[in-house]
């Protein structure tokens, strides 16, 4: 099973020091998650050679410049390549206003049908299918910004076929998956726990933009296998985050101490700041799982 987080750009509201403004994307086996567009993120695509084709769902956390100006050159750019596969971008209200402006004063049309929709504050689930479960939940930045949870739903148990010697119809076979017992017409019951065996772990994965430090939304996070949590500041300069609302290593460290997650990502770095590594060391002095995403990395 595919499980990755491409870091295309991890900068804050400038680029600097080889750094870009925000934008991830998330593979979770087929599925291609595009979450946060900043300027620039179609040419660092197409720099690790990513199949844009492939990427059906684009997240924005907020309407601040650095996560959503890239968007609409995205966008404008799939449409010229011969894109005929529909598009849905999830945003805060106003993404669809700014798009469809930007349509219109342009004169452009699309090759393909875009569906923009427009999120609710608090916590809700925005899209769901058989195998993944996607929430957006509210994070703390002074305008409406959104944090995302993405959820791989637990996948049935495996069947041992080389240990069944009888032929099984559907429904069988789902019972045996589903933790059932199977009992044939002869009377001989085929035990679960003999014929399967645990499929593995769904996993999942919180994107925290650009917020304060705020312990509500530890609840939303419990226990993710990674969280990413922007840390804009240094410990040094808690001051300036909190006028900015923004976060501190130590305080997207104690966030994910505090919600259990398995392993912290941090980014969103100010242009103040040179050397990813000082971000890691601070973390690492509370939650000692952290680590400085680095771009154009896994």
């Amino acid at each position: 099973m595919t499980f990755e987080v491409l870091i295309l750009g991890n900068s804050g509201a400038v680029q600097a020091h080889g750094r870009h403004q925000s934008s991830q994307l998330l593979k979770i086996d087929n599925y291609r998650f595009l979450i946060d567009c900043g300027e620039g993120t179609q040419d660092r695509l197409k720099a690790r050679n990513v199949n844009t084709n492939k990427i059906k769902h684009i997240f924005i956390s907020h309407l601040h410049g650095d996560h959503f100006l890239g968007l609409f050159g995205l966008i404008s750019t799939l449409s010229m390549m011969g894109r005929e596969k529909s598009l849905t971008v999830f945003g805060p209200r106003g993404i669809k206003e700014i798009i469809q402006i930007q349509l219109k004063y342009s004169n452009s049309w699309l090759n393909f049908p875009l569906n923009i929709i427009e999120l609710k504050t608090g916590k809700h689930c925005i899209f769901e299918d058989n195998r993944i479960e996607i929430y957006n939940f509210p994070l703390d930045h002074g305008i409406e910004c959104h944090g995302f949870l993405f959820k791989e739903k637990q996948r049935p148990n495996r069947i041992q076929k080389e240990k069944i010697s009888v032929t099984l119809d559907f429904g069988q076979i789902r019972a045996l998956k589903q933790g059932e017992d199977v009992t044939l017409p002869n009377g001989t019951v085929l035990k679960n726990k003999d014929y399967t065996i645990p499929s593995p772990d769904a996993v999942s994965y919180a994107y925290c933009s650009d917020t304060s430090y705020n312990e509500d939304m530890v609840d939303y996070i419990k226990k993710v296998n990674i969280l990413y949590h922007e840390s804009t500041f240094l410990a040094i300069d808690k001051e300036k985050a909190l006028k900015t609302n923004h976060s501190t290593t130590q305080q997207a460290a104690t966030i994910a101490q505090k919600a259990e997650v398995g392993k912290l990502l941090l980014g969103h770095y100010s242009a103040r700041y040179v050397k990813e590594i000082d971000f890691e060391n601070e973390a690492r002095e509370i939650f000692a799982n952290s680590w400085a995403t680095i771009e154009g990395k896994i």
